[in-house]
């Protein structure tokens, strides 16, 4: 269903909320229309406010009527707060003692000065009665909305989708920027991060106002941030940019100097506490500056949640502690999550970018044993609690995702395609070449980043590219014709020769901002991943479909590189070759897939 099939059919004058209610008792109360709208509403525009305003008054008092209740007609009147009398000149009465002292009456008697006051200012009798009518029109006004609040108001909720309370124009750019239920926008305005970016034409003041609508909607404390943010920022347990390392905790009683798990003996390595440990670990297990990144996140994050959830380093958990870890890794909590873009230890920072898949999952509780175990080895520890796990307990009810899963599907890998820019643009252009260079061979990510055109091979049968994968192993991979014309058309939008013509120091994928610099692997992470988001949102696929591609990364481009391979019957020695797999086993699942699906269909056909 497209965006404007749905808009026609917005339930969002379907249900009044406490907010109209709130709008209605402001209003009453003497708050202006249009401030009481962009309140506790959300409105702009003036022509909204007048459709809408009539809109509620008719829905209460047909409501009201329904209920036999007489005080009807006093829904949407305008009783005003000064009533409509003329004001005189004299409609500012100042306080009699003031004006006894300024008239020279100040030592006079209390009856005298009342006398010559009310000369001076004679009661408005006509102007009085009408005002207490007023009030008393006005406090029945309040007593009916009242009492249909109480019977009416629908109760608001985060899965409530957003066109249930949004005006419609709003309700489509935020459903376009992927903000679906009131929950997905609370979550974003809660991270901060300017959340709004994506949104045309919503800058800092309307963007406030969104978030002033939803407090209305939802109440304050969906907003109210948890203090565990800002103490774990207090720490200075950070990978240096310099070192990739581990810098010492700030408190002794926390840094495991002291640790319960302390071995008796001394150490075969030099460390003094855990930080210090585990630098000691990163410098002698990773073989590689990713490897040791990865490592390090995870033991980060460890002591970071062992320090704030359980008040004690690492070098003091035990198996009960290390099953506690087990069950948060299942749902991280929002206030662990960091907000977009935010930087290490700064504004919004925390230890997780989102909820951690099954496989994410499974490597932290491996390399968190790895650490203990080498740790216990070099007689730092004097136990591994990680050792009486059971390490499948991380599974939970969940099983393994299937390979093909995480690999795009033929409808979507089109409407990709047609998602890039034609011609492309030299800034925009890496998108391009990526989504089809990794479709046609299946490299890693990490291998594309740091192959460089030198590792291109050609020999009597085609193309090849020598990449150093996983555990440093090297491996020449086939690169099909098909590829190396996307990547000759790649070179070009970088301003450089075709390949054989190009130095070959050259970097296979280069950097927005220089054509023979390699990029970052975040940053192509990053880049990756938003052009999909961007390419869903506009996308007419099922929302099933969009809604799993917009947690694709460019890891994706493997899996449907082998599922495809899988599907055309490429032997398997040939497929576990080409992806490096150590384990026959491991790309023996993309042909388990085909094998399943494959039955499906005969079955369906059977019937």
């Amino acid at each position: 269903m497209s965006s404007k099939t749905s808009l026609k059919s917005s339930t969002y004058r379907a249900r009044l909320g406490p907010h109209h209610f709130a709008y209605l008792r402001a209003w009453t109360e003497g708050l202006p229309r249009d401030d009481a709208a962009r309140r506790y509403l959300g409105l702009e525009h003036g022509h909204q406010l007048v459709t809408l305003h009539r809109q509620v008054v008719d829905e209460l008092r047909a409501l009201a009527r329904r209920r036999h209740d007489s005080r009807w007609r006093l829904i949407g009147i305008d009783v005003g707060v000064k009533s409509g009398i003329q004001e005189s000149k004299n409609s500012v009465v100042p306080p009699m003692e003031e004006w006894a002292e300024e008239h020279g009456l100040g030592d006079f008697a209390y009856a005298e000065q009342l006398e010559a006051w009310q000369e001076a200012f004679p009661p408005d009798v006509a102007g009085d009665r009408v005002r207490r009518r007023s009030a008393r029109l006005r406090q029945r006004q309040l007593e009916v909305l009242a009492v249909l609040a109480n019977a009416a108001a629908t109760p608001v909720s985060v899965a409530d989708p957003l066109d249930a309370w949004v005006d419609p124009a709003m309700a489509e750019k935020l459903q376009r920027a992927g903000y679906l239920t009131l929950g997905d926008l609370a979550k974003a305005v809660r991270r901060g991060d300017r959340w709004y970016t994506p949104l045309k034409g919503v800058g800092v003041g309307k963007a406030k106002r969104i978030e002033q609508h939803l407090i209305a909607l939802l109440g304050g404390h969906e907003f109210e941030k948890s203090g565990k943010l800002e103490s774990m920022n207090s720490w200075s347990l950070a990978m240096t940019s310099s070192t990739s390392a581990l810098s010492s905790l700030q408190r002794a009683e926390l840094d495991g100097s002291n640790g319960s798990n302390r071995a008796q003996r001394a150490p075969t390595i030099d460390a003094a506490d855990d930080s210090q440990a585990v630098n000691v670990w990163l410098a002698a297990t990773a073989r590689s500056p990713a490897t040791k990144a990865a490592y390090a996140k995870e033991a980060e994050r460890f002591i970071l949640w062992a320090v704030m959830e359980r008040k004690k380093p690492l070098s003091s958990c035990n198996t009960s502690d290390c099953l506690a870890y087990m069950s948060f890794l299942n749902r991280v909590p929002d206030e662990w999550q960091s907000r977009r873009k935010a930087t290490r230890h700064g504004a919004g920072w925390a230890p997780f970018r989102g909820q951690l898949g099954l496989e994410s999952r499974r490597s932290a509780v491996k390399v968190l044993h790895r650490l203990c175990e080498w740790l216990t080895e070099r007689r730092y520890l004097d136990d591994n609690p990680w050792a009486g796990v059971d390490r499948s307990l991380v599974d939970g009810e969940e099983m393994p995702a299937a390979p093909e899963s995480r690999a795009f599907s033929r409808e979507v890998f089109a409407h990709l395609c047609s998602s890039l820019p034609n011609p492309a643009k030299p800034g925009e252009s890496r998108n391009g070449f990526l989504l089809h260079f990794g479709r046609y061979t299946g490299l890693r990510a990490a291998e594309m980043v740091s192959a460089t055109l030198g590792a291109m091979k050609r020999n009597e049968h085609g193309w090849r590219i020598r990449v150093v994968g996983k555990g440093r192993k090297p491996r020449l991979v086939t690169v099909p014709s098909p590829a190396v014309v996307v990547l000759n058309q790649y070179l070009e939008t970088r301003g450089l020769r075709p390949l054989g013509e190009t130095a070959a120091n050259t970097p296979l994928l280069a950097s927005r901002d220089n054509p023979v610099d390699c990029p970052t692997y975040s940053a192509l992470h990053q880049s990756f991943s938003a052009f999909v988001r961007r390419a869903m949102r506009s996308s007419n696929l099922p929302l099933e479909e969009r809604e799993r591609a917009m947690e694709a990364t460019q890891h994706w481009l493997r899996h449907t590189y082998a599922t495809r391979a899988a599907e055309a019957d490429t032997p398997l020695d040939v497929l576990q070759a080409e992806l490096g797999h150590c384990d026959p086993a491991t790309t023996a699942r993309y042909y388990a897939a085909q094998e399943r699906r494959r039955q499906e269909a005969m079955e369906r056909a059977s019937r």
